[in-house]
């Protein structure tokens, strides 16, 4: 859970009143891209709480779009649940990623195979929407390249970040002599 608020935290601040005025009545809209990751279980509660504060009471999850890879059994198998697990949340679950940036300020585009992730982002961007992109950032350094091109083209606030780099095994990498002089 604390690696789950470390990256909303980043998440945040990243977005944070882009596009969306501080002073409204109500929080900031986001969207989700992709329910095939336990991730947006996580993040829909974690936004959704009534009882947030700070950063995140600003923010909550109120529509998703299933996306998924049917070629990926860890995609495929777990898509259908964590859809369903969302819309019990009282999440509006939509038909297109069109439908989905009507109605939301701010995407998380956490579709578990990076493959998609630019094709998907396209109309995020060309909508203004600024996004957070789970990782992977793509399915291919060339598309990475290409989705940061277009967010700046667009003018349009882009990240993608990983808890795992808080994880113990990665941190302690870092003291480990062999290792730590690449990282």
């Amino acid at each position: 859970r604390q690696l789950t608020r470390a990256a909303f935290f980043t998440l945040i601040a990243a977005i944070g009143g882009y596009g969306h005025s501080t002073l409204a009545d109500e929080p900031m809209k986001a969207g989700i891209i992709g329910l095939d990751t336990s991730h947006v279980v996580a993040f829909s509660k974690l936004l959704n709480d009534p009882n947030s504060g700070g950063v995140l009471a600003d923010v909550t999850v109120v529509a998703a779009y299933p996306g998924g890879s049917p070629d990926i059994p860890s995609s495929a198998d777990r898509l259908e649940g964590f859809t369903e697990t969302l819309r019990e949340m009282g999440i509006e679950i939509v038909d297109s990623i069109d439908e989905l940036l009507t109605k939301v300020d701010v995407v998380l585009l956490e579709s578990v195979d990076g493959r998609p992730h630019l094709e998907q982002v396209k109309p995020v961007l060309a909508a203004g929407k600024p996004v957070f992109i789970d990782k992977p950032v793509a399915g291919s350094l060339a598309d990475a390249l290409e989705i940061y091109r277009l967010a700046k083209e667009y003018d349009v606030p882009c990240f993608s970040s990983s808890s795992l780099r808080f994880s113990p095994g990665i941190l302690g990498m870092r003291d480990n002599d062999e290792v730590g002089d690449v990282l």
